[in-house]
């Protein structure tokens, strides 16, 4: 069975990193943004896993699941300081793809 705790850790400490490389004038906000989507997505990134590892959920229905998040992540830190949407809307995107790629890395 997977460690959702090691899986939520790590995608913690790859979505800062991917978060400053994307967001390079604002390391603080981003590094912060990324922890809380992560944090704020925790109940369905174990419940996602979980499903997924007992043939569940199709890659492509985890991917859809995952992204139909997005309109209701806030990236309260980014947006404070006036960093361009489509650039806030690129990190979202990288953030969201690396938890199907993680999750997915499990199977």
């Amino acid at each position: 069975m997977a460690d959702l705790e090691k899986l939520l850790k790590e995608l913690k400490d790859e979505g800062i990193s991917l978060a400053l490389n994307t967001v390079n004038e604002f390391k603080n906000e981003a590094k912060e943004d990324a922890v809380n989507l992560i944090d704020s997505l925790q109940t369905d990134i174990k419940s996602w896993t979980l499903m997924v590892l007992n043939g569940e959920l199709s890659k492509g229905d985890l991917e859809w699941l995952v992204m139909a998040k997005k309109d209701l992540i806030e990236m309260v830190g980014l947006k404070n300081i006036g960093l361009a949407k489509i650039k806030i809307d690129e990190l979202k995107n990288k953030l969201l793809g690396l938890i199907v790629t993680k999750i997915f890395s499990l199977v």
